[in-house]
C-alpha cells in the first residue's frame, strides 16, 4: 500500500505499509561436508512495516526529505550451526564431521527509526565548470 498526497507545488506526504513473510530453504553440499537445511518445525518470519515522509523539492533541482519507519517482526528466524551429529549418516555415509546449518525460530522484535536525504545537483553550484574536460 503506498499513498501519496501533494502539499503543495513544491513539497509533497507519501505513506505505506506492507507485510511480508519469509520461509526456510534446504541444499547439501557432500564436498564441502556441509548441509544446510529448512526446518519443517520453523514457522514463516512475519513482519508487518508503515513508514511515512515528507519530501520538499527544491529549485532548480534537489529535494529534502524526513521520514519514520516501524517494522513488527514475528518469529524472527536465525540460523544454528551444529558439528559432530551422526542423525546425518543416511545411504552408508558418514556425515558425522559435517557442519549442519539450520534456520530457527527466535522470538518477535520492533524496528522504529528516521532518516533524512538531501540531493542536490552540483551543477546548481558549480554551473558547467563541473562538466568540463580537457
Amino acid at each position: 500500500m503506498l499513498r501519496k498526497g501533494k502539499h503543495d507545488g513544491r513539497s509533497g506526504i507519501r505513506a505505506g505499509g506492507g507485510r511480508g513473510l519469509a520461509h526456510p530453504g534446504a541444499r547439501a553440499t557432500d564436498s564441502a561436508q556441509t548441509i544446510s537445511s529448512g526446518n519443517p518445525d520453523a514457522k514463516p518470519e512475519k513482519a508487518i512495516g508503515l513508514d511515512g515522509y515528507f519530501e520538499w523539492y527544491m529549485q532548480p533541482r534537489g529535494y529534502l526529505s524526513f521520514g519514520v519507519y516501524y517494522k513488527d517482526l514475528k518469529g524472527v528466524l536465525f540460523t544454528q550451526s551444529v558439528f559432530g551429529r551422526d542423525i546425518l549418516n543416511t545411504g552408508g555415509v558418514d556425515r558425522s564431521r559435517y557442519t549442519l546449518t539450520t534456520l530457527l525460530n527466535r522470538g518477535n522484535g520492533r524496528l522504529l527509526g528516521a532518516e533524512a536525504s538531501i540531493a542536490q545537483s552540483l551543477e546548481t553550484y558549480l554551473g558547467g565548470r563541473a562538466f568540463q574536460t580537457g
